[in-house]
């Protein structure tokens, strides 16, 4: 321990926003700077803050975090530093304060509910603000072009930004394409910055929380055009997951059986298939309406299991939430991605499965890995890509009720009111690496 906890450092974040009044973040005598605009918006901030010393949302964009929200957390990972006057909830949430917790803040508010837009012009309209304003040297932005793994206008305009301050790091997430090669995403394939792939985390820190990395496993996929089964490799057996908070998940236990693509695909309507639902493993999309009608309609087509995927292009593992005390099936939460290659399979012919299942080599969940979902390149002109790994798997950082009066900072984790949730990606990744950089930069700068 050297004594490095990110005192006199401040770091950008470009996000969902943040729910500012949960422990890690809430300052009891002085409020949150908050201000619109592109560019640099002047009197936008406050160094007497203890965490959050300038928030600048967009026109387009809100000044607050959705429930579960994906800003909260990763600004979380970076510096979040939990107080309450309640001693066991201090005590609770402190475990997981972020990597430089005597660290500040400068927000960028990128998102509007869910929805991330992105400012254009990202030198003069998303770094400029945080550096000139607040004093941030480092900017850590957990967000892509999914899909689009070129060097275009985007990455040329970090790197420009970067050129030109020769102070400043700038962090990216790699995305979340793999195991595929050349999957890294825009801006991530820019020169100049730290593009962040997400390696396993410890097997330790899965036991400790409880909830040790579970696959989906495909035992099999016939495809009935060709007459033959389809050859899996192991990276597209196993699909990781996440367990709903409703229904009967139980680690210790094991369903398995055929999978069956729900009609309609949301499943947000009574299943017009449901005679061949019954007895199956129900394979829905997330999106339109609450994990727990979809739960719901899948059972009561006869579903022995659903099994949602997401459906925003990211292979980000989110945790379903909902008390419906009506779901009796187990709920996990797969990959888009992984969803898309099942529904592919189960498109060719018949494809069999069983969940949960927990790797049992002990080269399984090692930092030193790469994640299977974490991006990777080379980029298309032939850079290596991640410049850097830092843990994405089951990442437990501050939660968001959505709500900012509530100042939520309940000893527990996973639930709306918990103060702390579990997200994967390579977005939980790197904010641990830009915590890292901040602590770097402080034992530099202090000699």
């Amino acid at each position: 321990d050297q004594g490095l906890r990110g005192e006199g450092e401040v770091v950008g974040v470009g996000d969902t926003g943040v729910d500012y009044d949960g422990c890690f973040f809430h300052d009891e005598s002085t409020p949150v700077p908050t201000c619109r605009g592109l560019g640099v918006v002047g009197a936008c901030t406050n160094m007497n803050h203890r965490k959050i010393v300038s928030y600048r949302a967009y026109a387009f964009t809100d000044t607050s975090d959705y429930a579960f929200g994906h800003g909260t957390h990763v600004s979380g990972s970076v510096a979040g530093a939990a107080v309450s006057s309640d001693a066991e909830e201090t005590a609770y949430a402190s475990q997981h304060n972020g990597m430089a917790p005597n660290a500040k803040l400068a927000i960028d508010d990128l998102g509007s509910g869910e929805a991330l837009e992105v400012p254009s012009d990202l030198e003069a309209n998303l770094f400029r603000h945080s550096y000139e304003e607040a004093g941030a040297r480092v900017h850590t932005n957990s967000w892509g072009y999914v899909n689009y793994p070129l060097y275009d206008s985007e990455a040329a305009s970090v790197d420009e930004w970067v050129y030109g301050h020769d102070d400043s790091v700038v962090l990216f997430a790699a995305g979340n394409d793999g195991p595929w090669d050349f999957s890294v995403s825009e801006p991530a394939t820019a020169k100049n910055i730290l593009a962040v792939g997400a390696s396993e985390n410890a097997r330790e820190i899965f036991e400790e929380y409880g909830v040790l990395q579970p696959f989906l496993n495909v035992t099999s996929a016939f495809n009935t055009s060709s007459n033959s089964n389809t050859l899996l490799l192991p990276s597209e057996r196993a699909m990781p997951f996440i367990p709903a908070l409703f229904g009967a998940f139980d680690p210790l236990g094991a369903w398995g059986g055929t999978v069956t693509v729900a009609e309609p695909l949301d499943a947000c309507l009574p299943l017009d298939n449901a005679l061949q639902i019954n007895g199956t493993i129900a394979l829905v999309q997330r999106g339109t309406c609450f994990f727990t009608e979809k739960a719901l309609h899948a059972q009561q087509a006869g579903a022995i299991a659903v099994v949602v995927f997401n459906n925003d292009g990211s292979n980000t593992l989110t945790t379903m939430s909902g008390d419906d005390v009506g779901i009796t099936i187990p709920a996990v939460f797969i990959a888009d991605s992984d969803g898309l290659r099942l529904h592919s399979w189960v498109t060719w012919g018949v494809v069999t499965a069983e969940l949960p299942v927990f790797p049992e080599s002990d080269f399984a969940n090692q930092r030193t890995n790469l994640a299977s979902f974490s991006s990777r390149g080379p980029t298309y002109d032939n850079r290596m890509k991640p410049d850097v790994l830092c843990p994405g798997s089951v990442i437990r950082s501050a939660g968001s009720d959505g709500n900012l009066n509530t100042h939520q900072c309940d000893a527990s984790a996973n639930e709306l009111f918990s103060s702390v949730h579990d997200l994967q990606g390579t977005s939980m990744a790197t904010p641990l690496c830009a915590g890292a950089a901040a602590l770097t930069r402080q034992y530099y700068r202090e000699g």
